[in-house]
């Protein structure tokens, strides 16, 4: 017999607010140990917390996967700040998302 559970998403907000112990807690509800269920996690940050996390959830022999640099940015990505009046947000973002 094959029994799936899942948790779809699992916020990183979560963590900043204290809910590790309780997330911890998920193996209390009956889960298999951690060497004989599948678990995968995926992050697109990996803070300490998360690593963590990885180290209580995952197998001891678990696979790290990184693409680019832990930690650091994409070059290819521009981040630019405009200041826009309350009342036309909304406009400057449809110019915005109508010259993609």
């Amino acid at each position: 017999m094959i029994e799936v559970s899942i948790i779809d998403f699992l916020s990183l907000r979560m963590l900043d607010t204290g809910f590790e112990p309780d997330i911890c807690k998920l193996e209390d509800l009956g889960l298999p140990s951690k060497d004989d269920r599948c678990t995968s996690m995926f992050s697109v940050t990996f803070p300490t917390e998360v690593q963590q996390l990885a180290k209580h959830f995952l197998r001891d022999d678990y696979v790290f996967l990184a693409v680019g640099t832990l930690g650091g940015t994409n070059e290819d990505i521009t981040q630019s700040i405009e200041e826009v009046p309350l009342g036309q947000k909304k406009i400057v973002f449809f110019n915005y998302s109508n010259k993609i």
